[in-house]
């Protein structure tokens, strides 16, 4: 058995030489077909819609609901229990 060894700068320059075609950066590329563009984003400095100013107020009462309710049932028992106390 004979063993052909040859340099490196022969087995190269017969290799083919292709280079794959650069892909465009990530910002550019278009989205894959079952996927929608992304949003456009939206500014800082835009006014709150009217829809969010609704729901926030909203979300406000309805966290004072829970602190009123959450007061008068601590009130209720302790003022029972000073009475109980006072002997009423």
């Amino acid at each position: 058995m004979t063993t052909v060894s040859l340099p490196a700068d022969v087995l190269l320059a017969q290799a083919p030489v292709s280079q794959r075609p650069r892909t465009p950066p990530r910002a550019s590329r278009k989205p894959a077909w079952p996927f929608q563009a992304p949003a456009a984003p939206v500014p800082v400095h835009a006014e709150p819609s009217a829809d969010d100013v609704q729901a926030r107020e909203m979300r406000r009462r309805m966290i004072w609901d829970v602190v009123m309710v959450l007061s008068w049932g601590a009130l209720i028992p302790g003022l029972m229990w000073l009475g109980a106390a006072a002997g009423f």
